[in-house]
C-alpha cells in the first residue's frame, strides 16, 4: 500500500482539476463550432457560457493557489516526521526542531 504525501492533492480535488480544465478547453470550441453554424444562438452561448467560465476560472485559480504545509522533516536524515508522535526522529535519533510562533 502506498502511502499518499501531504503535499498532493486529494483524489477528488485532482477529478475537479482535470474536470475544470476539460471545461475550459472545450467550451471555447464549442462556441466557436455553434458561432460558425448558427450565429444568433452564438451570442446567447456566450453569454451564457461566459459567467460560469469565469467563475471556474477563478475557483480553481483559488483552490490552487492555496499554499499546502509542507511535512516536516529530520533535520539530519530528512526522514517524514508527520504523525509520528515521539520527541527524536524514530531513524536516526536526532530531536525534533522547535517550531516558534
Amino acid at each position: 500500500m502506498s502511502h499518499r504525501r501531504s503535499t498532493e492533492h486529494p483524489l477528488w480535488l485532482n477529478v475537479l482539476i482535470w474536470i475544470a480544465g476539460a471545461l475550459m478547453i472545450l467550451t471555447p470550441l464549442a462556441l466557436i463550432i455553434v458561432g460558425a453554424l448558427w450565429p444568433a444562438v452564438f451570442l446567447r452561448a456566450v453569454c451564457f457560457a461566459s459567467g460560469p467560465v469565469a467563475i471556474m476560472i477563478f475557483a480553481l485559480g483559488a483552490i490552487l493557489m492555496k499554499p499546502i504545509e509542507e511535512p516536516e522533516k529530520c533535520a539530519q536524515c530528512g526522514y517524514d516526521l508527520d504523525g509520528v508522535k515521539a520527541e527524536d526522529c524514530p531513524v536516526c535519533g536526532t530531536p525534533r526542531a522547535t517550531k516558534s510562533g
